[in-house]
């Protein structure tokens, strides 16, 4: 079973000899909703029932999803990452479970997931709950956890004297550590624990900005590299004036070990006054070959139009732009057609493979390229699947007459299924879509096995079936 969801949060669970699954239909197709949202539909569909439409959730029977609160596994499955839900339908969840699922004294934090985030306002809360409780806020999105986040901090200053460990407890829980905290320790004792407060990962700018702020006051400096690798997540607080004070070789040699680490949580400021810096002292090839992570998205096309023999060693998996990526692989490719075993050590770069590259490719190699670009089709543009797709079915088409009039099913798993989805002239061998009320079925007449797949997919992409809409189960079955 394989699945892909796209960004009208469609859901696609494909089997080897049938699709199963169920389109949301307000209650007019199958049972109603108070049914078959049981204990086994939340297990089947896992994270993917928080996009169901808040109406249908509301419909929801509080004693069904008290049986998921209770089996613990299949709850977490659920709710335990989905930080973009619709902050309705977490709303109407929390409220439900709250209902007739949780008992408030139980302090249940540790066991909601995401759906913390729409928790509220805790009363006599106990200090161990306070801090239960602000772990689970750290990545939440919606302004109301926000506040609530807001507000626990200050109940937990207050709760204890202002301290190192205290200071380090907050930055964990992703909380917005106020400044009096900070200035209320000593400069000396900043200094002496820089190391380890910079490898905290949540520090906002503001704090980090105070904390360097006391580190110089004590005598520290940032006179070389080795100083603000030294400072690790706290570099965020230094000012790129004061960046521009270190060599840029000594730069190129820490991009290589700790500063890559720390890079991208750098301003666009900072990076640029870094990249400048190597520039400066390093010959541009050598910078194309050895600079990595967040550093190389600084790095202008003109310094890669400077550098000389470009290989694939020097721009393998590395994080490169769009417009930075369609340069090195042309550079690199220009001259001959990209094999399999190159494409995929692409990595990153696989986003520059733009259409004339795609139309050189040997037709020997389309299959097995085109099956290394569907794995990478979240880095690839609809133009770039459309080229594989048409540079896919010409090569097909010339190893059998009426290739896909006769196509197997064996020959259509090896079709990347994404591919058929942008090729809108396939679709026309459809002939009818009747449809059954009983079982919510789908019956597709169709003239070939192509066709009929294709048009299961532009139901499931909502192209046939007007707007896109979250799916939860259509039984196809097919008539010849």
């Amino acid at each position: 079973m394989s699945w892909a969801r796209t960004e009208d949060e469609t859901l696609v669970v494909m089997s080897d000899t049938f699709l199963n699954l169920t389109i949301s239909a307000s209650g007019k197709c199958g049972s109603p909703p108070a049914k078959w949202m049981s204990l086994d539909f939340f297990r089947i569909m896992g994270r993917y029932v928080v996009f169901l439409p808040p109406a249908e959730i509301q419909d929801l029977r509080s004693d069904e999803l008290c049986k998921l609160f209770n089996d613990t596994s299949s709850f977490s499955e659920c709710f335990s990452m989905v930080y973009d839900m619709n902050e309705l339908t977490g709303q109407i969840l929390i409220s439900k479970l709250k209902e007739r699922c949780l008992n408030p004294k139980d302090e249940p934090f540790g066991r909601l997931g995401a759906l913390n985030c729409f928790y509220g306002t805790v009363t006599n809360i106990t200090a161990n709950g306070t801090e239960l409780y602000l772990k689970q806020l750290k990545n939440c999105q919606n302004a109301a956890a926000k506040k609530v986040q807001d507000e626990l901090t200050k109940q937990l200053i207050s709760s204890k004297p202002p301290s190192k460990e205290l200071l380090l407890n907050l930055v964990s829980m992703g909380s917005a550590v106020p400044s009096d905290l900070i200035l209320s320790l000593s400069d000396k004792e900043i200094h002496s624990s820089i190391e380890q407060l910079g490898r905290e990962t949540s520090w906002r700018q503001r704090e980090s900005k105070t904390i360097v702020k006391k580190f110089l006051a004590a005598g520290g400096t940032l006179s070389n590299a080795a100083d603000v690798v030294k400072l690790g997540t706290l570099v965020l607080g230094v000012d790129s004036q004061v960046l521009r004070n270190v060599s840029g070789k000594e730069y190129l040699t820490a991009a290589q070990g700790g500063l890559d680490k720390t890079s991208c949580i750098l301003s666009s400021l900072q990076r640029a006054a870094i990249v400048n810096q190597i520039l400066q002292d390093v010959n541009s090839t050598m910078v194309v070959k050895s600079l990595s992570a967040c550093l190389l998205n600084r790095l202008p096309l003109d310094t890669l139009q400077s550098a000389s023999n470009i290989t694939l060693e020097m721009i393998e998996s590395k994080n490169w732009t769009k417009a930075q990526a369609l340069y090195v692989v042309k550079a690199v490719f220009q001259l001959q057609p990209i094999q399999p075993v190159e494409l995929r050590r692409l990595g990153a770069a696989m986003k520059g493979v733009c259409c004339d590259t795609i139309n050189r490719m040997n037709d020997t190699d389309i299959s097995e390229n085109s099956q290394i670009l569907f794995e990478n089709s979240a880095q690839l543009s609809q133009a770039q699947i459309v080229c594989a797709a048409a540079k896919l079915w010409a090569a097909l088409k010339k190893e059998r007459a009426n290739y896909f009039g006769t196509i197997t099913a064996t020959e259509l798993q090896t079709i990347p299924s994404i591919f058929l989805l942008f090729l809108e002239k396939m679709i026309n061998a459809v002939i009818g879509v009747p449809t059954m009320q009983k079982g919510c079925a789908i019956i597709i007449r169709s003239t070939n096995e192509e066709a009929r797949i294709l048009f299961m997919l532009k139901i499931i992409s909502g192209k046939v079936l007007g707007q896109p809409q979250v799916i939860l189960s259509i039984v196809v079955t097919v008539y010849e």
